[in-house]
């Protein structure tokens, strides 16, 4: 069983929310990015869940934000550890975050804002700024 396996095997029964509550920066790559991968696919499930409605829990372009930020989660993982297995991280996490993905919850009191956490703690694992400013 490769380290990957046995991390995801260790977060599988935890929900993502207090998974990624404390500072994951100084965790190893690996872990780091299985924790990125299962938040951006929580996420990404909440703005599937709610898209063609007027009220979505993650807008479009909050999704496109995640998208940068597991991309540049993923690129400083596989950089400090190159023997990284992308494909099989994200498999074990989008099984380990399904668990947190049922259509039931979708139409439950505080789904945003369960939505709107995970997003914004996907947003502090970023090892670059989530929000660009440039210069007018």
């Amino acid at each position: 069983m490769n380290r990957i396996t046995i991390i995801t095997a260790a977060l599988l029964a935890a929900t993502i929310t207090p998974a990624l509550s404390r500072s994951l920066q100084d965790d190893p790559p690996d872990q780091r990015l299985i924790m990125a991968y299962m938040a951006y696919a929580h996420v990404a499930w909440c703005h599937e869940a709610r898209a063609g409605y007027a009220y979505q829990a993650i807008s479009p372009v909050e999704l496109d934000r995640a998208k940068a930020v597991v991309k540049a989660v993923a690129a400083q993982s596989t950089k400090a550890d190159p023997s990284i297995d992308t494909n099989r991280a994200w498999e074990l996490s989008v099984e380990a975050a399904s668990k947190n993905m049922e259509p039931r919850k979708v139409d439950k009191p505080g789904f945003r804002e369960v939505c709107q956490d995970v997003l914004r703690q996907l947003y502090e694992l970023s090892p670059t700024p989530v929000y660009r400013v440039e210069k007018p």
